[in-house]
């Protein structure tokens, strides 16, 4: 619609590196969430604010609206969907920022995983029942309506997946200057080891070993991330360089996240399972499904290098 407000393209991004304290962009920005919170000052006392999701098109941030302007909301001058042209921000690094960082990356991680596995398995079982799939007396086809769209309720996945390597990135980076990763990306803090080391895989028994298999999904996950990180450093400017990544960089965040699947699955199993037989069968579907993903992905094994894929014969 001519004359309507243009949103500030990589704003939120800029926010993101802003230092703590007075900002010093103007954005236009579009509120894509919109909630009352109860806070407590340092005396205790109680006051209501609320806590706005502001999207600048491509990413999103979170933020506290002064509460000098909560008459804009009661009012109904600020809601949800609302533009708004920001001319004061101020920036507080709030509970870890690297810790909120990490959360919001598992967040979108587990949304794409689920959505995809969703979607996947429903179109799945509508091939395998072959023109009977297409029957509403299968069920499949509501399933396919009320399901599906889900992928895209909240962002395309391939939105988020570049959300979670834009973290991805910016994690390599504080790697490199010393900084411990915490969270799912903890094991990024062991690069020297995991860029280096060589999977021993010689038998069929060798992919039956937990340690063995998170150290496959690991280093294949950080060295994709590096391999991408060193290729943006070579682009004229690191938005270019993204732009032009964007498909190794989507690798990347679907190695990220399944090595998160795969970790919590090893880890469920190191504890108490109830039911005769029950631990036994799931420690081989948990085998099952890594190699199936690694056999999915084996472009990405003969990249990263760190087991010859020749090694998923024996499994």
């Amino acid at each position: 619609m001519e004359g309507a407000p243009r949103l500030t393209q990589g704003a939120v991004r800029e926010i993101w590196e802003l230092p703590d304290g007075p900002g010093t962009i103007q954005p236009v920005l579009q509120v894509a969430d919109l909630r009352a919170v109860t806070t407590n000052n340092h005396v205790g006392h109680q006051s209501e604010r609320y806590r706005m999701l502001l999207s600048d098109g491509v990413h999103s941030q979170e933020s506290m609206l002064a509460t000098t302007h909560n008459h804009l909301v009661k009012t109904g001058a600020l809601r949800l969907g609302s533009v708004v042209h920001l001319h004061d921000i101020t920036c507080n690094t709030i509970q870890n920022r690297c810790t909120m960082d990490a959360f919001h990356n598992l967040l979108f991680c587990n949304n794409k995983a689920s959505l995809s596995a969703m979607q996947d398995a429903i179109e799945e079982c509508r091939k395998l029942c072959g023109g009977h799939g297409y029957l509403n007396s299968s069920g499949l086809p509501e399933l396919f309506a009320v399901y599906v769209p889900a992928c895209t309720y909240e962002g395309d996945n391939v939105v988020l997946l570049l959300q979670v390597a834009r973290f991805f990135m910016k994690t390599v980076s504080q790697v490199a200057t010393g900084n411990q990763p915490v969270g799912t990306v903890a094991y990024m803090g062991n690069i020297q080891h995991l860029m280096q080391c060589k999977s021993a895989v010689n038998t069929a028994e060798d992919w039956l070993n937990p340690a063995t298999v998170k150290e496959v999904f690991e280093a294949r996950a950080l060295r994709m991330a590096v391999n991408c990180a060193q290729n943006i450093s070579k682009a004229p400017s690191q938005e270019e360089g993204f732009s032009e990544l964007s498909p190794d960089l989507l690798e990347a965040a679907v190695a990220h996240v399944q090595l998160i699947i795969v970790t919590k699955f090893i880890e469920k199993m190191q504890e108490d399972i109830p039911g005769p037989g029950v631990k036994e069968q799931l420690q081989k579907l948990c085998s099952i499904y890594a190699l199936h993903l690694l056999h999915k992905h084996l472009a990405g094994e003969r990249a990263t290098a760190h087991f010859d894929v020749d090694a998923m014969k024996v499994a």
